[in-house]
C-alpha cells in the first residue's frame, strides 16, 4: 500500500512476526523489538521503550520503503484453506519447521467444530461477528 508500518514485540518474536506477515502476504514486514521480558521493574521498561524500542519505530515509520515492501501485496487470509495435513507430530513438526510456532504444542481445529461454533453465535454467522463474540466471551461481557 505504501504506508510503512511497524509492529511492536518482544525480544524473541520479532521472526514469528515476519514469518506470520510473510504467510498473509505481506512483505518486508518491519519489527521494533523490545529488548527482555516487559513488566520487570517499570525504570527498566521506561528505559528501554526510551533508548531501544522508540528509536526502531521511528525507524521503521521513517526509512523509504523498499522496492519490495512497495510490491508485497496483501493476499488477505485464507480462513478455510488446509496448509498442511497429517499426524499431531507432524502437524507440529510443519508449523515449526515454517517458523509458526514457537514449539509449544498446536491442536488444529476440525472444521466442522467451527462451523457449528459459527452456526451457534447469537448474532447471524460471519467470521468477523464471530471474532467479536469470542472477544467479548474473554472480556465477561454478554
Amino acid at each position: 500500500m505504501g504506508i510503512p508500518s511497524v509492529v511492536v514485540t518482544v525480544q524473541g518474536f520479532a521472526e514469528v512476526a515476519r514469518e506470520t506477515a510473510k504467510a498473509a502476504g505481506i512483505a518486508g514486514l518491519r519489527v521494533a523489538e523490545y529488548p527482555g521480558a516487559l513488566g520487570m521493574h517499570l525504570g527498566e521498561v521506561e528505559e528501554n521503550i526510551k533508548n531501544t524500542l522508540i528509536g526502531q519505530i521511528i525507524d521503521g515509520l521513517t526509512k523509504p520503503l523498499s522496492k519490495g515492501e512497495l510490491t508485497g501485496t496483501y493476499s488477505g487470509s485464507h480462513l478455510e484453506e488446509i496448509v498442511f495435513s497429517g499426524t499431531l507430530e507432524q502437524i507440529n513438526e510443519h508449523f515449526k519447521e515454517q517458523g509458526w510456532s514457537d514449539g509449544l504444542p498446536i491442536v488444529p481445529p476440525a472444521i466442522n467444530k467451527i462451523e457449528t461454533f459459527l452456526t451457534n453465535l447469537s448474532r447471524a454467522g460471519s467470521k468477523e461477528k464471530a471474532i467479536a463474540d469470542i472477544g467479548k466471551i474473554f472480556e465477561g461481557t454478554p
